[in-house]
């Protein structure tokens, strides 16, 4: 019970930390793209949901490479710590499903708080900033 807990938190502070540093990072380093993409006539709604559609799709990759890891990890902890248990090895159903739910969460908050930074900045002066 306590290793699949803790191998349980580990998955979920895997994937947390890869989809907060792959969005953050980021979104605010393609300030200028963001810029162009206004100017051009990206309207706030059109911006928002193109955000939104990279964040999923960041939130995907995020799960498809920790929760393979996790699990594997999960199985080396068992094979190394808890082999002599009468049980056998049982997949982490529930840690899989908080790990899923707490990326999307963390995602979307980190989504929105991106969003609040790049809609704060000025056009014409994240272009200019840039340029020079």
């Amino acid at each position: 019970m306590i290793c699949r807990n803790d191998i349980s938190n580990l998955k979920t502070d895997i994937n947390d930390k890869i989809g907060q540093k792959i969005i953050v990072k980021g979104s605010l380093g393609r300030s200028k793209e963001f810029a162009n993409l206004k100017s051009i006539g990206m309207t706030k709604k059109e911006f928002n949901k193109m955000i939104r559609l990279e964040s999923i799709f960041y939130g995907t990759k995020a799960l498809l490479i920790g929760l393979p890891i996790g699990v594997g990890l999960s199985y080396a902890i068992y094979k190394a710590f808890c082999e002599g248990a009468e049980t056998g090895f049982l997949f982490p159903t529930n840690g899989v499903i908080i790990s899923v739910v707490a990326v999307f969460v963390l995602i979307s908050s980190i989504m929105h708080y991106s969003l609040s930074k790049i809609n704060k900045q000025n056009i014409i002066e994240t272009i200019r900033k840039d340029n020079i």
